[in-house]
């Protein structure tokens, strides 16, 4: 159990507090359905046409859609876009990436001029392009996908809420019109989406400015990464002997400042 925690803790407190949180809206969600029938003169249902579950239903759901569509689109979109110093993009990783990379490289003794930057890149997305569709974008397909379910399952949901209410004041459930479904749905499906993607703008945008030491979520980390990895490519550098044009190997002697030289062999 003590590992289990451990190895998993982050994930286990958020579930946690997604249950709690989730349970706590279906109580106060079910005491002011309650309320509003007990004016209404009408009795509390759970189930049936008229019963609080659609109302439930369509809440979960319309939150749920709106989560999945804003991380399904900060990772879709945050394989082709960067914001320069966010945690969130993938500039910093990016670099990070090229520099190991030429490490590699250089303990394997070849050379790594400037030149070769690019086809050592090219190289590193054909790798990354290796497999099938599913294999290289199967976390953004599965987002996306949840995303369409969730918010198919508000709309109808939402629609049996709205046809209840309509008849409960004895008129007809309409699609469109001034008085239609359409705009029951749209309040329900954009006022999620703004605040969605109010969070992850301002995840982004403000993670390129602040810090909060030893989160994931901000640049700190990474920069400390960055750092050590310039550490050690400066190290290697040093130590290990670069192969030059024709076969040659140079190698960089460690000697005091006013005898250091730099000797070639064949």
């Amino acid at each position: 159990m003590a590992k289990l925690w451990r190895n998993y803790s982050f994930g286990i407190v958020f579930v946690a507090l997604w249950i709690g949180a989730w349970a706590l809206m279906s109580w106060t969600g079910w005491v002011h359905y309650v309320g509003e029938q007990q004016q209404h003169h009408q009795s509390a249902e759970l189930f049936g046409s008229s019963g609080y579950i659609w109302d439930w239903a369509e809440r979960t759901f319309s939150n749920w859609q709106s989560e999945m569509l804003g991380q399904g689109l900060m990772i879709v979109f945050g394989a082709y876009l960067i914001f320069r110093g966010s945690s969130e993009s993938k500039e910093t990783s990016e670099r990070i990436e090229q520099m190991v990379t030429n490490i590699e490289q250089r303990l394997d003794g070849r050379a790594q001029p400037q030149s070769s930057t690019a086809a050592v890149k090219g190289e590193a997305v054909g790798n990354q392009t290796k497999g099938t569709f599913w294999g290289n974008y199967s976390l953004g397909i599965v987002f996306i996908g949840a995303f369409f379910l969730f918010w198919a399952l508000m709309t109808w949901t939402g629609w049996q809420q709205f046809v209840s209410t309509q008849q409960e004041h004895g008129q007809t459930a309409q699609v469109f019109g001034s008085s239609g479904f359409i705009w029951f749905w749209g309040v329900e499906t954009f006022e999620n989406w703004q605040s969605d993607f109010l969070q992850q703008a301002s995840l982004l945008i403000l993670g390129a400015y602040f810090i909060y030491k030893g989160s994931s979520q901000s640049k700190e980390s990474e920069d400390h990464i960055e750092q050590v990895v310039q550490r050690i490519q400066r190290r290697v550098e040093t130590l290990v002997p670069q192969t030059a044009g024709g076969g040659q190997t140079v190698v960089r002697e460690t000697r005091p400042a006013q005898e250091q030289g730099t000797q070639i062999r064949s």
